[in-house]
């Protein structure tokens, strides 16, 4: 008899584990269809107005082709063959895995098919993942609700199929959070490994992944004593985060990879740090209140969609569910001296958000920068939706909570449907704008410029990767040293590729205005696209460098005198050279620098310099006690103060130059105000509230 109820028993089992497969395969079925039905929305809607041709809409995607190509030819890290290395891309792991690509034979636009299904496979795991974290927490109504507002939202899914590391960076953390989920009993083997990629995936996740051991050592130490601690394994993904920034320094010389020091404003010159922090949390409540709040909905005709970088990317009041949603239970697990999924969750998101704020505060391509953080987001709006539903029919007894859930997950459901089919239509309208002028771009320089020439271009990722020749990238992010050199302005490019000795033949450009530089000899050809929406044309021109390195000398002749020591000004060698410092009339104001190439008396003269409304300070080679006379290269009026040494020394007023000429005023320093071999001379505009000078150069003259 007890056999019979044993195979009963088993029988039973086996059917509602069957069951269980069905239910199981049913939903992954699901997910795979709703997963390739909207990937094949963006393909149709990118042939549509491409006119055929398949493309991708961000151009960093074509930067990581470029750098996975280069590692599987042996040469990682090298924006061209030989050249030292750059790290111009966000992910190191998105290039690993983008080299077998090249391993297989891709080349050219199969590589975009590559990163395209590399995109939908993330996607796919992403879903999943959500799903299953969601599910976890109430129950299987959760999880739906929540892969349903993952997929379903035109930022996420725009983002997955750009071609760049979003998608790996989310799938990541997200798998990251399920392992931590089902490792509670303090067995943190997966969670380590997982945590471990994170730190490989992104900049970011290296401080995510800190952040994560700090959690698990926190836990360990209040529920399992310290003995777990003596394994080094659960330190491994902070070794490898703190690896990942050092590597930086080993490769380039900086903590900060070439990619962050040439786009974000964090490194603008002369930026004072009470500067950046006031911009960065303006920037951070922004982020909070119209992006996550739901309230960025400035409405764009949908024939220009990508104008002004306003969408709806979340259901309005998504913020406060969030808040309602994990906050309490965050603070749940604090008081049960566990820290759960729920904490590190917040903890995750608001240092994510707080860490895009600081580095990249600006709307930068539908804010990419922030869609990795999405899916936390998402997550505790799920669990808000629920506890909101759960308070409602505790005080409302004649609905069900499955009743008041649907409902209330419905209405932000229909925002994400919006918000997809906007992002579907930006997506091909970008992508055709990028194919047509990027390509165009490619296709005339094939055929018109030999493969021998050095191109200098501004971070045209799409050109580096089509075109295999020497290129100097003006942004510094692939070209090693300019990246400082391009924060500072054109002036700081022409000084650096002059004192490199660098001469491109041609000059790509598309931002940066060299007009009245002297450089541009010809225009060659403008890639231009007709749109509705203006887009800056990318112009290629023949480079003329004929005037270059011939202004170095001064024009004044001073009998009796000689030189004593000279500052290049906008040339941040020289400058460093002479602890040069600049200061604006107002904190926060950059100084631009320029190139020009004016008259100069009987001759030509092209050089860099800086605009300034504040002032200046230098510390240059002198001879004590001998007059000295200070010549300045300027362009335009002069109302100055000159101190030497900290103390007033006198005015300097010249109001002979008209502008659009170069001059060279001088000023005298008596002797007895040169004190030591070195001098401290400070410069600095009479009229804090009106006036600005220029200065290219100086040269320091005594007897």
């Amino acid at each position: 008899m007890a056999k019979i109820k044993k195979k009963k028993s088993e029988k039973r089992e086996k059917i509602l584990q069957a069951k269980k497969i069905g239910v199981e395969a049913k939903y992954n079925y699901s997910l795979i269809g709703l997963v390739l039905g909207i990937s094949i929305l963006y393909v149709i809607s990118t042939l549509f107005y491409s006119g055929g041709y398949f493309f991708l809409p961000v151009d960093d995607s074509f930067s990581y082709f470029h750098y996975a190509k280069q590692l599987s030819a042996g040469h990682p890290f090298q924006y061209n063959f030989g050249d030292t290395p750059t790290t111009g891309v966000r992910s190191l792991l998105y290039t690993i895995i983008l080299a077998p690509g090249f391993f297989i034979g891709l080349t050219g636009n199969g590589m975009i098919c590559y990163a395209f299904l590399l995109g939908m496979i993330f996607f796919f795991l992403s879903g999943w993942l959500i799903l299953r974290i969601a599910e976890g927490f109430f129950g299987r109504e959760l999880g739906i609700i929540a892969g349903l507002l993952f997929l379903l939202n035109g930022p996420i899914s725009w983002g997955y199929l750009s071609g760049t590391e979003i998608g790996l960076f989310s799938t990541v953390i997200l798998a990251t959070l399920y392992f931590f989920l089902r490792e509670q009993d303090g067995d943190y083997k997966k969670t380590v490994i997982l945590g471990s990629l994170l730190a490989m995936t992104h900049p970011e996740g290296a401080v995510l992944s800190i952040l994560l051991v700090v959690v698990l050592i926190i836990n360990l130490l209040l529920n399992q004593g310290a003995a777990k601690l003596k394994s080094i394994l659960i330190f491994i993904p902070a070794i490898i985060g703190i690896s990942c920034v050092f590597l930086n320094l080993i490769l380039i010389g900086s903590l900060f990879s070439t990619f962050l020091q040439s786009k974000s404003p964090l490194f603008s010159p002369n930026m004072p740090l009470l500067e950046i922090l006031a911009k960065s949390i303006k920037f951070y409540a922004y982020l909070l209140k119209e992006i996550f709040g739901g309230f960025n909905g400035a409405y764009t005709e949908m024939i220009s969609p990508d104008a002004g970088q306003t969408a709806t990317y979340f259901a309005p009041f998504a913020f406060l569910f969030f808040l309602f949603g994990s906050l309490p239970l965050a603070v749940k697990e604090i008081y049960a001296r566990r820290l759960g999924i729920n904490l590190l969750m917040v903890i995750w998101f608001f240092m994510g958000i707080g860490l895009v704020a600081i580095t990249f505060p600006t709307d930068y391509s539908w804010n990419m920068t922030l869609i990795p953080y999405y899916p936390l987001f998402l997550l505790g709006v799920v669990v808000g939706i629920y506890h909101f539903s759960l308070m409602i029919t505790n005080m409302v007894t004649t609905i069900s909570l499955k009743q008041t859930f649907y409902g209330l997950s419905s209405f932000f459901i229909v925002f994400s449907l919006f918000s997809t089919s906007f992002f579907v239509v930006a997506y091909g309208k970008i992508c055709k704008d990028n194919y047509h002028q990027k390509m165009g771009l490619v296709k005339w320089i094939r055929e018109n410029i030999p493969a021998d020439v050095t191109i200098a271009m501004n971070g045209i990722n799409t050109l580096r990767y089509y075109e295999n020749r020497n290129f100097i990238d003006l942004c510094g992010v692939g070209t090693k040293g300019l990246a400082k050199a391009y924060q500072n302005g054109v002036g700081s490019i022409f000084e650096w590729l002059e004192e490199k000795k660098l001469y491109p033949a041609c000059f790509v450009l598309d931002r940066l205005d060299l007009t009245r530089s002297g450089l541009l000899k010809t225009e060659l050809y403008s890639a231009r696209v007709v749109g509705v929406r203006p887009i800056e044309p990318i112009n290629v021109y023949q480079a003329d460098w004929s005037l270059s390195n011939k202004g170095d000398e001064p024009m004044t002749s001073l009998s009796g005198y000689k030189l004593v020591d000279k500052i290049d000004v906008a040339n941040l060698d020289s400058e460093a050279e002479h602890k040069y410092r600049f200061w604006e009339a107002e904190p926060g104001l950059n100084s631009t620098t320029y190139v020009y190439t004016f008259p100069c008396l009987d001759r030509q003269i092209m050089d860099g310099g800086r605009s300034l409304s504040g002032g200046e300070d230098m510390v240059v080679k002198t001879q004590p006690g001998q007059e000295m006379k200070i010549v300045m290269r300027t362009t335009g009026a002069l109302k100055l103060d000159v101190l030497i040494n900290g103390k007033y020394c006198r005015k300097w007023i010249d109001e002979t130059n008209p502008g659009n000429t170069w001059s060279e005023s001088l000023v005298t320093i008596p002797g007895q105000w040169v004190t030591s071999n070195s001098t401290k001379v400070h410069i600095e505009v009479r009229d804090k509230q009106q006036d600005t000078y220029s200065v290219g150069y100086y040269w320091f003259f005594q007897k």
